[in-house]
């Protein structure tokens, strides 16, 4: 049936942006979005481990391949070697402040050398 509207989105339409400039260059990304256990045993819990939903997490995988003449690929290098925040927009799911706390070269024998790069939430924007 033509033209009938999708109820699913594909990865490769979906966008990851380093301070509004769009990162072209990106392979996979995974979006781990959790949340921590407060824990609330009590002699009432009948010997069972009570737990309540604590403060959410958010963190950010992706692969990147490697352009030396690439703007947005300089600022992530930039802000792990500095340890400095930046602005980070995650497929529209997420949008904020984060630290780049992974940046991990990777030189296959038969493909381009890439990044794996690991972001955690410093800050949501408002």
């Amino acid at each position: 049936m033509p033209n009938e509207p999708k109820n699913y989105m594909l990865g490769m339409d979906s966008t990851i942006s380093v301070g509004g400039a769009e990162l072209q260059e990106v392979k996979d990304v995974t979006i781990e979005l959790s949340t921590g256990e407060v824990d609330i045993t009590t002699r009432k819990s009948k010997g069972y481990r009570a737990i309540a939903a604590g403060l959410k997490e958010c963190s950010c995988s992706f692969n990147v391949l490697y352009d030396p003449q690439g703007g947005a690929f300089a600022t992530i290098q930039a802000a792990w070697e500095s340890r400095e925040p930046i602005p980070l927009s995650v497929a529209g799911v997420i949008n904020g402040q984060f630290c780049i706390i992974g940046f991990t070269r990777n030189e296959p024998l038969e493909e381009a050398i890439n990044y794996d790069v690991t972001a955690k939430l410093v800050k949501i924007a408002e």
